[in-house]
């Protein structure tokens, strides 16, 4: 198959390992990582990807991207709380809707 390692993974890369641990784990190390990023005021990936890459088994990438994710739905909502619900006076809409254009 074109693309594939004689290792099975894609382009060279090793292929994942089956979870060692349960999926229900998933839930307290959210927590922990949400925990310790209020506590301490880092960033929860800090605590979720090294947690993720251990307990799923997941590529690096993948552990990244799934750390990224509760940061969605948390700017999500709270973006759309204190735009809406101030009717705007707390937000300046073109300036976050530039700001999210060059970040992407």
């Amino acid at each position: 198959v074109r693309g594939r390692s004689a290792r099975g993974g894609r382009d060279g890369a090793a292929a994942p390992e089956a979870a060692p641990w349960p999926t229900w784990t998933a839930f307290p190390i959210g927590v922990l990582s949400g925990g310790c990023g209020a506590l301490v005021g880092v960033g929860g990936a800090l605590v979720m990807v090294p947690l993720t890459l251990r307990a799923f088994a997941l590529p690096q990438l993948a552990a990244n991207s799934t750390a990224l994710l509760p940061n969605v739905a948390t700017c999500a909502v709270s973006g759309t709380i204190f735009g809406l619900g101030s009717l705007g006076e707390y937000v300046d809409v073109p300036a976050a809707a530039l700001a999210a254009s060059a970040a992407s």
